[in-house]
């Protein structure tokens, strides 16, 4: 993976912010309707803005919240504490190879994943392990490229076994609650690398065990 790790470190070495300074548009929609509070994990969370969002919105809200961000990018890692630490937020960063993960069970109070795309075999353990590491009542909430994105050539992996089928996806969470799924087009504007009409999956979903 080495490889990997050195590419995503140039290119978090180039630019500041190369998905955008705001949060992802479906979470901060999202948050309209969800309270996303307490232990928390950003995976694939690079520089950190969807976290620090969620973590500075539980702040102004009197709540308790605990941002863990795992990344493999140290470059990315590095940039995010210090954008935590300008906005006055506590942040856990760990550079992590989510290939290799061992999940700890009903860990997680809340669990994002925007934009996070692997190769297929790492896909199933991550889905796997989300599940894994949320507690009962738990949620995961995020935005994906679906296969479907390939088409628009606005973003996101270019070869389509590193997106989401929409129907595996959801067998993932077949025994969970659906609060919010959307598959279809949205407009995207979120850095240099995300730009215009995309083909996403927006889910919040509700672990039952």
């Amino acid at each position: 993976m080495l490889n990997i790790h050195n590419e995503w470190d140039e290119r978090y070495s180039q630019h500041d912010h190369i998905y955008g300074e705001q949060a992802n548009a479906f979470i901060q929609d999202i948050t309209q309707k969800l309270s996303i509070h307490g232990k928390t994990l950003g995976l694939a969370e690079g520089e950190g803005r969807n976290l620090l969002y969620l973590a500075a919105l539980a702040q102004a809200n009197g709540q308790a919240f605990e941002a863990d961000l795992w990344d493999y990018s140290q470059v990315a890692l590095d940039k995010a504490q210090g954008y935590a630490q300008q906005r006055g937020l506590s942040l856990n960063t760990r550079k992590q190879d989510l290939s290799q993960v061992d999940w700890p069970a009903n860990q997680y109070d809340n669990v994002i994943c925007v934009f996070g795309h692997f190769n297929p075999e790492t896909q199933q353990k991550v889905l796997n392990g989300v599940r894994e590491t949320l507690v009962n009542g738990g949620l995961f909430v995020g935005e994906l490229y679906s296969t479907r994105q390939l088409e628009y050539k606005t973003g996101g992996p270019r070869a389509v076994e590193m997106l989401y089928d929409p129907i595996e996806f959801l067998s993932h969470f077949k025994h969970d609650h659906l609060i919010h799924f959307f598959v279809g087009d949205v407009e995207r504007s979120e850095g240099k690398l995300h730009q215009g009409k995309s083909h996403v999956i927006q889910f919040a979903i509700r672990i039952q065990k």
